[in-house]
């Protein structure tokens, strides 16, 4: 029989080891497939449910050589034993030199007798560990596959896809963490599985979880097709990830909401061959998962959350900086300073910080901006600075414990050291407003407007917290959360709400006109910073503009159809309209209107119904029963009984409103049409279609007349006009309407908003009964996956 060549087997080496010794072997087996040698290794080559004594037999019959770790537990190994015998099987003599012994522990001299006629290799001397692994590859020779090296190229050249567009850049002065960025590349890079392969680097705020992860892709970066990183805590996961579409060459509309566009990115990320996705900062583990592509993607998220669970992906807890490592950063950008001559002052200085990256960085650029600051001199103003354990009100929302109490101080140590030397009232206003906003993507021009001071005094004030690393200025702001709660306790709370009453104040003008869809692209910038900021004033019970900017941007969120984000703000603005404007206010009845729309658009409607009559009840009493207000509310009144079925009393409410709105209005208002077009579809459910089709018509020539053509209630009129035909049969009068209605709202609304679902179902009913079947099905199956994803 002709002998195999090297080609021919799909692994390099088998190892053979106990139980007991499974520690060392998987050190050894990330060292062999680092070197790109593949390795049949039973803790990553046998999965759950497998048939372990065969995949065993096959491990070795496909490995090249089966190296035998030599312990006294190993020789008493049944498994073992098998494994060996199959190699003298193979080899009798041990003439090819197909086993490999490597000697662990000292064993009796009857089982080492069973090898000794082959040459084994001793690492019983830790010491000689790396001269001994080295005398392995060579007796391996060349691996199968090519050995993956760090790219030694410049920033910039390498395949970071959107790094540079999410403001993540290499951090030139990265010390220390070897051990995890070499386990890391193990486990993504050199695997060349097709399965889902995830891992997630955990740790406390601040710990270095970010910097690691871009480390990472910038020293490995150069064995992907692509690397997209992705800002994925609650507030930006979405945007952050639509954001890779034209990274990946797809070509979608401009308005497309964000969720929309997640099955499409997902999809290109998967049919790439070899690529890295980095999700930073996860906070909700199921919306993770779900922008987790399968194919040859490889994942690496980041997670502040101790809970993580295991079960999703293989957890790295990321600890303390190693004091080594700790003294390089510290004096990273002093060139000036010999570590083994300041070994103890440096050691001194990152006890006092607690070896904690974020801190260590703060202390690392005020010694680079300060020169003329000996290390002795920096050690002495850390340890005059005074700081207390015992946690503020306004500290945020980290979890109280030991650990994060301690990481806290340790940063509050380095801040304090270096905005003392900046001096400046304007840098610590900028600051207060940039520690109530969302961490991420802050506009420039939100924090000059809050803390009242000129774009350019603005700018340079953050170039200078941007050199002492105390925030990151790029195109927008960006601000570490710890770095926000420290800010926060250094203020206390009342500069603290003087600066979110000054937040909220400018973020108003950007949500007046909250129903403008063109106004939605400007706005996606600043729905964050609102959510942000209106926590804290409702958990400080502050007024104006609360309630207003809570409503305000309620309604773009309802309006973009991201319901969660809209109840939150709805809810600030009732509680607000509670507290401060009494429950008979005309403001205190909007909120409510509006948080009622809210659940009827959910389909909740036993939650709606109460919130609308009192609304109803307000609104009566302040401003009369003939007033456009109350017409509104009985219009949406009526829509609530409408689809609960409750004709009658939902016909009455119609033309109640109608009548209002016309006599107070005029008979060509926008709010005219409205009326007309809810009591047409009234009239249509009862399929009273000759008394339906003139209202609907009417409808449509106020809305044409009074509004753009693309605007989202003339497509409206023409679904329901199109729906009225389709009712009656007239397929060939509905399909035009039908198809002009789902331009409009594509084009208003994104592709696949909600309100689109409706017209591409209602057009593919009338395809199913026109004989097309194709084309209907393929319009439900969109409809559908709009209607799982926006669903709550």
């Amino acid at each position: 029989m002709t002998a195999k060549k090297q080609k021919d087997f799909p692994y390099d080496v088998f190892l053979s080891h106990s139980s007991i010794d499974k520690p060392w072997i998987s050190n050894l087996y990330d060292l062999l497939t680092r070197d790109g040698f593949e390795v049949f290794y039973d803790k990553a080559c046998i999965g759950h449910g497998s048939n372990i004594p065969l995949r065993v037999l096959e491990g070795l019959r496909d490995s090249r050589y089966i190296c035998l770790a030599m312990s006294p537990e190993a020789f008493r190994s049944e498994w073992v034993r098998l494994e060996f015998s199959k190699a003298i099987q193979r080899d009798p003599d041990n003439s090819s030199g197909i086993l490999k012994p490597i000697y662990l522990r000292d064993v009796d001299e009857r089982d080492l007798f069973l090898v000794n006629h082959c040459k084994y290799i001793d690492f019983r001397h830790k010491e000689e560990f790396d001269d001994r692994y080295k005398e392995l590859v060579d007796a391996l020779g060349k691996p199968a596959r090519p050995v993956f090296r760090e790219a030694e190229v410049k920033a910039g050249t390498l395949p970071l896809n959107n790094l540079s567009e999410a403001q993540i850049s290499r951090n030139k002065f990265f010390v220390g963490r070897k051990d995890l960025l070499f386990q890391l590349h193990v486990k993504l890079a050199v695997s060349r599985k097709r399965t889902v392969i995830a891992q997630v680097f955990a740790g406390t705020g601040g710990i270095g979880k970010t910097q690691l992860a871009s480390e990472y892709c910038y020293r490995f970066g150069y064995l992907y097709e692509g690397v997209f990183w992705v800002n994925a805590d609650d507030a930006h996961a979405l945007t952050s990830y639509a954001s890779l579409a034209p990274y990946l060459g797809l070509d979608l509309p401009e308005d497309l909401k964000p969720i929309d566009a997640v099955p499409q990115v997902r999809a290109a990320l998967s049919e790439k061959k070899r690529t890295l996705l980095v999700l930073d900062n996860v906070e909700n583990v199921k919306l993770a998962w779900g922008l987790v592509p399968g194919g040859g993607c490889r994942t690496l998220m980041t997670s502040r959350r101790k809970d993580f669970p295991a079960a999703h992906a293989d957890i790295v807890k990321v600890e303390e900086l190693e004091p080594e490592a700790a003294r390089g950063l510290i004096v990273s950008r002093r060139q000036d300073i010999v570590i083994s001559r300041n070994r103890k002052t440096l050691d001194r200085i990152a006890e006092r910080l607690g070896h904690h990256p974020l801190a260590l960085e703060l202390s690392a650029a005020y010694l680079g901006r300060f020169k003329d600051v000996s290390l002795r001199e920096y050690l002495r103003m850390i340890e005059e600075v005074p700081v207390t354990d015992k946690k503020s009100p306004i500290s945020g929302e980290v979890p109280e414990d030991a650990t994060g109490t301690r990481y806290r101080l340790d940063v509050a140590r380095s801040f304090a050291v270096s905005l003392d030397k900046i001096r400046e009232k304007s840098a610590m206003e900028v600051l207060s407003v940039a520690a109530f906003c969302d961490p991420d993507a802050i506009p420039i021009d939100l924090l000059s407007d809050a803390a009242g001071i000129s774009r350019e005094k603005t700018r340079k004030v953050l170039g200078k917290l941007n050199d002492l690393s105390i925030l990151s200025y790029q195109k927008t702001v960006s601000i570490h959360r710890l770095m926000q709660e420290v800010v926060r306790e250094r203020i206390g709370e009342e500069k603290g709400k003087s600066a979110v009453q000054r937040l909220l104040a400018a973020l108003v003008p950007h949500f007046k006109k909250a129903t403008d869809y063109r106004n939605w692209a400007k706005q996606d910038q600043y729905g964050r910073h609102v959510l942000a900021s209106t926590h804290w004033a409702e958990r400080w019970k502050l007024g104006e503009p609360t309630g207003f900017l809570s409503n305000q941007a309620g309604i773009y969120f309802r309006y973009r159809a991201l319901y969660r984000e809209a109840e939150v703000l709805f809810r600030r603005a009732v509680e607000f309209g509670r507290t401060f404007l009494g429950t008979t206010h005309p403001h205190f009845a909007a909120y409510l209107n509006n948080l009622a729309g809210l659940y009827r658009a959910q389909g909740k409607y036993e939650k709606a119904e109460p919130l609308y009559m009192r609304a109803l009840e307000i609104r009566e009493k302040i401003v009369g029963k003939n007033h456009p207000d109350v017409a509104t509310s009985l219009n949406n009144l009526a829509l609530l009984y409408h689809y609960q079925g409750k004709y009658e009393e939902a016909k009455l409410m119609y033309k109640r409103a109608l009548e209002i709105d016309e006599k107070a209005l005029g008979k060509n208002h926008p709010h005219v049409a409205t009326r007309l077009n809810n009591l047409a579809g009234l009239y249509s459910s009862q399929e009273k279609y000759s008394e339906a089709e003139p209202l609907y018509k009417r409808a449509l020539e106020i809305r044409e007349k009074i509004l753009e053509k693309n605007h989202p209630d003339v497509s409206t009129s023409l679904n329901n006009l199109a729906g009225l035909y389709y009712d009656q049969g007239k397929y060939s009068d509905a399909e035009p309407l039908f198809k002009r209605a789902l331009k409009i709202r594509e084009k208003a609304l994104g592709s696949e908003h909600p309100d689109v679902a409706t017209v591409l179902k209602n057009l593919a009913v009338l395809y199913q009964e026109m004989g097309k079947k194709t084309q209907a099905e393929r319009l439900l199956k969109r409809a559908r996956a709009i209607r799982k994803k926006t669903n709550p």
